[in-house]
């Protein structure tokens, strides 16, 4: 049993028997000294606490060692009490994105949504990446697509408003296709892209008339200003069997031939649209009008199913009206879907960039929807990349079907990485986004960079690290979207200069126009490395290195000690 003292009084910890008692008679006798006659009567008519040393229920005395109870919690509870500091991580499958933030415990983080889908960390592969210009979202949803490519999935971005993708692929030894009203290429949005091989004939021709009426029905609304009739309705069906039965020797629907059957039901002659036919009008801007020459006619282009990123570049369409864009945005995202919608054609990151502008239309809107919830069945990763939350304002009016539609892409992309975000939308994004305070406090201040990424309920903080070459590819700007780590820092010095300058990728030769040195020039340049560097063997070791590298200037620039970022070869270190 524990010893009890009176309040006020420190107790050794190690008191012997002995001790305690003469304390405690020492005790007895100070209260025993005044007497409870003698101490006087209360002047209040208030209780009054008993004296010091009385045992009843009032009395100022307890144990004489607390010991508090440890606090004890489920991990779930201490994932929310404590953010970024318990989290298990998400295992070492995927692709190297960067490193976590120091409050996030360091470390690399390696990332991939089929994986995280395979382990139930999530239900689904769609993505939202959002964040304001300047703070590293383009540049981190290129990384994340560009090293998804070498990993063998195949990367499609749907529609190119500003022409930021086209060098992207084009690094990646992808295919880029560019449109534009005064461009040569023409796309048909009618093509019945590649085949299921599980349907038959009959379920076949079913779906790509599904497709074909889907596609008039959501683009048509948008030259005409309103929504369409029921008797428009079964003319354009009308119009699009006719036209189907008139080429099925060819094979091929146009919009042109559509039209034609639209303006001539009995013989699908070319002839004007009567006055009140709107239908007929609407469809006139894309074959005479402001719209003809790009999905017109027959496509000169075709979709590379096995290049490793296609991209179609609108960038010819920016400066046009918004109904020319929104039309041409649409037929795009249509072609597309039709050319990714092959359940045999692996797995496929499908980036929609400038999403807001796809969001504004309510039947692209319906599209996007229905490819969100497709997206297991093709191996799809839907990637959505926005501003902010507050583009979604755009989209339809409060409280609308619209509105509620593009919120719930939002709610089934379980992955959602933001970036830094401005104090007047920080409260719409916790509220859209289900963030906790403690997460919007860190997007409300993270440096250019880094991003909150939320997968499922767990939070990391993340900076993307991207590679010289990556940078030099990625950039939207005159800016660097990242600083440049240390690992991969050049810095020419004086003896360099003369070797970048001087050298080409191949030993040998003497040709001015490859930008070869003669093979003189080679000794005296090998004899100046000796001298420099002081090690023979190091320097001819370097120099051999140098020539096996395809890009001689960023491998002479490269620090000693430090790896290569071109032929990824680690340069010696500089003998004493």
């Amino acid at each position: 049993m524990k010893s009890k003292a009176f309040a006020g009084r420190v107790i050794p910890e190690n008191e012997t028997r002995e001790a305690r008692k003469a304390r405690e008679a020492e005790m007895r006798e100070r209260v025993s000294a005044t007497a409870p006659s003698q101490r006087g009567r209360a002047t209040s008519t208030e209780p009054r606490a008993k004296a010091w040393g009385d045992l009843g229920r009032t009395a100022w005395w307890g144990p004489a060692h607390v010991t508090p109870r440890p606090h004890r919690a489920s991990s779930l509870v201490t994932s929310y009490a404590y953010p970024f500091l318990t989290e298990e991580g998400l295992g070492t499958r995927g692709v190297w994105m960067g490193k976590l933030a120091d409050v996030s415990g360091g470390g690399d983080f390696v990332f991939d949504p089929y994986e995280l889908y395979k382990t139930g960390h999530v239900t689904g592969t769609s993505m939202v990446w959002i964040g304001t210009v300047g703070t590293g979202k383009s540049a981190g949803a290129k990384s994340f697509t560009t090293r998804m490519a070498t990993m063998g999935v195949k990367v499609t971005v749907a529609s190119d408003p500003k022409g930021e993708w086209a060098p992207v692929a084009e690094a990646m030894g992808g295919k880029v296709i560019a449109l534009s009203p005064s461009g040569d290429h023409r796309l048909n949005p009618l093509d019945e892209g590649p085949r299921d091989s599980r349907l038959s004939d009959a379920a076949w021709a079913r779906l790509v008339k599904s497709r074909r009426r889907l596609l008039l029905s959501s683009i048509i609304p948008s030259l005409i200003d309103r929504d369409l009739k029921p008797v428009e309705h079964t003319q354009l069906d009308i119009a699009l069997d006719r036209a189907v039965a008139d080429s099925a020797g060819a094979g091929l629907v146009t919009i042109r031939d559509v039209y034609r059957w639209l303006v001539d039901p009995e013989h699908g002659a070319p002839a004007e649209p009567v006055a009140d036919a709107d239908v007929a009008h609407g469809m006139r801007r894309l074959v005479e009008g402001d719209l003809a020459g790009v999905f017109d006619g027959e496509s000169t282009v075709t979709f590379d199913a096995d290049a490793p990123m296609v991209v179609m570049d609108t960038s010819g369409f920016m400066g046009a009206s918004g109904t020319l864009l929104s039309v041409a945005m649409t037929v795009v995202a249509a072609w597309v879907e039709a050319a990714v919608m092959d359940p045999q054609g692996g797995r496929r990151v499908l980036v929609y960039d400038e999403g807001w502008r796809m969001l504004r239309d309510e039947l692209m809107l319906l599209r996007m929807s229905e490819q969100w919830k497709l997206a297991r069945q093709y191996g799809l990763c839907n990637l959505l990349i926005m501003h902010r939350i507050t583009d979604l304002d755009m989209v339809g009016d409060q409280g609308s079907a619209a509105r509620a539609l593009a919120q719930g892409l939002l709610t089934d992309a379980e992955i959602r990485i933001v970036y830094r975000q401005e104090a007047d939308v920080l409260e719409a994004t916790k509220e859209s986004l289900g963030l906790t305070d403690r997460e919007i406090d860190e997007v409300s201040s993270l440096p250019r960079g880094v991003g909150l990424w939320k997968i499922g309920k767990r939070p990391f903080l993340v900076s993307n690290i991207l590679t010289e070459q990556e940078l030099e590819v990625f950039k939207t700007s005159g800016r660097f979207e990242v600083e440049i780590p240390e690992e991969i820092r050049t810095a020419a010095s004086p003896r360099t200069q003369n070797v970048v300058s001087n050298t080409g990728p191949q030993r040998g030769g003497s040709d001015a126009g490859t930008g070869e040195a003669p093979a003189e020039d080679h000794g005296r340049l090998d004899h100046a490395l000796v001298q420099s560097e002081g090690s023979h063997h190091a320097a001819c070791a370097d120099w051999t290195l140098a020539f096996g590298c395809d890009s001689t200037k960023i491998h002479w620039t490269t620090k000693p000690g430090m790896y290569c970022t071109r032929c990824g070869t680690r340069r010696p270190e500089v003998a004493a």
